[in-house]
């Protein structure tokens, strides 16, 4: 017999063989995975790799159940050999792009994106993580680009209509965003998230009787957000119903009492209905949460003026204004300054408010009554002739 024949084809039967057993641990990991014994698969994936480094089924596989896992870096390693063995395999880049994303390197995964749809450019899977990522970039036009498209290849992506309305929002582009919204819950008429956006959007929108309905279907479904709540309570606001809006705010803040929006809020529903010190002592349990929060140390120093307290009114303003500077604070700092008699101060303050914003400032303070013990004083008259106060340094107040 002739030995070279015979080594030959000795070598095809064992090759045969080793590819026998390199499927069957694929065969076998797959099985495991799809139990969700993630790590298990991953064993009978290395065996395939010891078998046969170059198989890149294995690779793949080995990828995917670490990414299950959420170990990205793993199954970055993983999915790059599978590319080197088979770059032409568009799902390993998919996949690729979903462990990059997972790692936060967003613009990474753009570029893998883009790779796995040079090769399928009919996979809406990859269009819609395209713009999930873009999203994070803030490339919202791009964005938007890639959610359309991976609705063109599945219409009833509820998913990418879902998040196309979140892209539409932060555009500000709210008409769209209501419309977006729309689609997804023709879809999925009980998908939660949707019902949420759609009734942010509404209520950007000033169609508050429409966005309070939506709210409350949102909470139907949902009525452990804190968030819903809270904006649910805006939205009463914006209606004039302050003690619903209160019960809101109250509910928002049972389920999350950290949340010091609400409790400024609350606050401001407070005053509105003539609660001044349950809405000082609401405004001072918000600051304790976040010291920095200029809203609430602001309205704080409306409150206290309301109830003559003007010292403490402008140690608020004060602190107000040193975490951000705003005109409105001037302004009513000029007040609380006026009504203390407190002239030059008063003065000062105005002078500040009106170089911020002349237009606003002059007509205020040319019809209210806070400044009456002023109003006849040289400065005064002088102010609210002026337009021009763009030399005002801000910062030293």
């Amino acid at each position: 017999m002739n030995s070279s024949k015979y080594s030959s084809k000795r070598q095809s039967v064992l090759k045969a063989l080793q590819h026998e057993k390199t499927a069957l641990s694929v065969i076998q990991g797959n099985e495991l995975f799809n139990e969700g014994h993630c790590q298990e698969a991953i064993e009978y994936y290395d065996q395939a790799i010891d078998l046969d480094p170059y198989d890149y089924n294995a690779w793949y596989s080995r990828g995917i159940a670490y990414t299950s896992l959420e170990k990205y870096s793993e199954a970055i390693e993983s999915f790059e050999c599978a590319i080197e063995v088979n770059p032409g395999f568009y799902q390993v880049w998919y996949s690729y792009g979903v462990a990059l994303s997972g790692l936060g390197k967003f613009t990474a995964a753009l570029e893998v994106f883009d790779q796995a749809l040079k090769i399928n450019p009919a996979d809406g899977e990859s269009w819609y993580s395209r713009g999930l990522v873009s999203d994070k970039l803030e490339k919202y036009d791009e964005a938007l680009i890639s959610y359309d498209n991976a609705i063109c290849v599945n219409l009833e992506n509820h998913q990418a209509w879902y998040n196309r309305s979140c892209t539409l929002n932060k555009m500000q582009r709210y008409e769209d965003a209501f419309a977006s919204c729309n689609q997804t819950l023709e879809i999925q008429p009980e998908f939660y998230p949707a019902w949420k956006n759609r009734s942010y959007s509404l209520e950007k929108l000033a169609r508050y009787q429409e966005a309070l309905n939506s709210y409350n279907i949102t909470i139907s479904f949902q009525a452990n957000d804190a968030d819903v709540w809270y904006n649910r309570g805006n939205t009463l606001m914006q209606l004039g119903q302050y003690q619903e809006a209160i019960r809101s705010y109250g509910q928002a803040l049972e389920i999350d009492p950290n949340l010091y929006k609400a409790m400024g809020n609350c606050g401001v529903a407070l005053s509105h209905l003539g609660e001044t010190a349950q809405a000082i002592a609401i405004y001072q349990e918000a600051i304790k949460i976040r010291p920095n929060y200029s809203q609430a140390w602001y309205n704080c120093g409306i409150a206290l003026n309301h109830l003559g307290q003007y010292e403490q009114a402008i140690e608020s303003y004060n602190k107000a204004i040193s975490i951000q500077p705003d005109a409105n604070i001037f302004y009513h700092r000029a007040c609380t300054y006026a009504l203390w008699g407190k002239v030059e101060e008063s003065l000062d303050s105005l002078q500040y408010a009106i170089g911020i914003d002349p237009e606003q400032f002059i007509k205020l303070a040319d019809q209210d009554p806070d400044f009456n013990s002023i109003r006849q004083n040289p400065v005064f008259t002088t102010l609210l002739k002026t337009s021009d106060f763009s030399d005002c340094d801000i910062s030293s107040m």
